[in-house]
């Protein structure tokens, strides 16, 4: 009798264990679009760390979720929207409870969730790209990161030039000067003029908006991306032509 007793537990144990999971993957997906996306990138074969927080928090739990590894895992499908404004689609599976990594992960011995439950990924691959959400209790707190393999920049291109490299615009209308690359993320993104730099950032575009004149006639304008991975930046220049 008390045996059937412990087996009874056991499986009421399992079935609250199986709701609660299924609780918080309802909640992850409800609350996916209330938090900014960040973008962490890596080289195969590096060690990751994934911040839960900023640290300013001291947390009691954590629940982290990641990419369904390409397919060889079943997960479930998640739509952010990314800091360009574009609308992106992962599929994702639970990858930890607290701070244990599951058991049925496949590449589980590569994981490793840390006294502030940020998450260590060892030896990482083209595999461990995609979307990592670190979610607190039910939706106290959530963070979102999409991890991807560090590419060089290319395809550098200002938005409205010609093909001759040319701006062409009338005085005293606002004119946006957008440079940017299509392919990998630089550490840094530049607009100069004259040798000298009027904006800068980070991401894979930058904008520098201005009312020009008839002196900022035939001024040159050069979008400079530096990346640890170029020895000497990515460079594109062109011409304004004001009216």
């Amino acid at each position: 009798m008390k045996h059937m007793i412990d087996k009874i537990q056991l499986y009421e144990d399992v079935d609250k264990c199986a709701l609660r999971i299924v609780m918080i993957f309802e909640a992850v997906f409800l609350i996916a679009e209330s938090s900014k996306v960040k973008y962490s990138y890596f080289t195969v074969g590096q060690t990751v760390l994934l911040k839960c927080t900023d640290g300013a928090l001291k947390l009691n739990s954590a629940v982290w979720t990641g990419p369904a590894q390409n397919g060889i895992q079943k997960g479930a499908p998640v739509s952010v929207t990314e800091v360009d404004g574009k609308r992106s689609k992962w599929n994702v599976l639970q990858y930890t409870d607290d701070g244990r990594v599951l058991n049925n992960l496949l590449h589980r011995n590569r994981l490793t969730v840390t006294e502030s439950y940020d998450l260590q990924i060892v030896n990482t691959s083209t595999l461990d790209e995609g979307l990592y959400m670190c979610h607190l209790g039910q939706n106290e707190v959530f963070s979102r990161i999409i991890l991807k393999i560090k590419t060089l920049p290319s395809n550098m291109t200002f938005a409205y030039a010609t093909k001759e490299k040319i701006l062409h615009r009338k005085e005293n209308t606002t004119l946006h000067i957008l440079c940017s690359v299509q392919d990998g993320i630089p550490d840094s993104l530049s607009i100069i003029r004259n040798n000298k730099t009027v904006k800068s950032g980070e991401g894979s575009s930058l904008e520098y908006i201005f009312l020009p004149t008839r002196l900022d006639h035939g001024l040159k304008y050069t979008c400079e991306a530096r990346s640890s991975l170029f020895k000497q930046p990515l460079k594109e220049t062109i011409h304004l032509d004001i009216k």
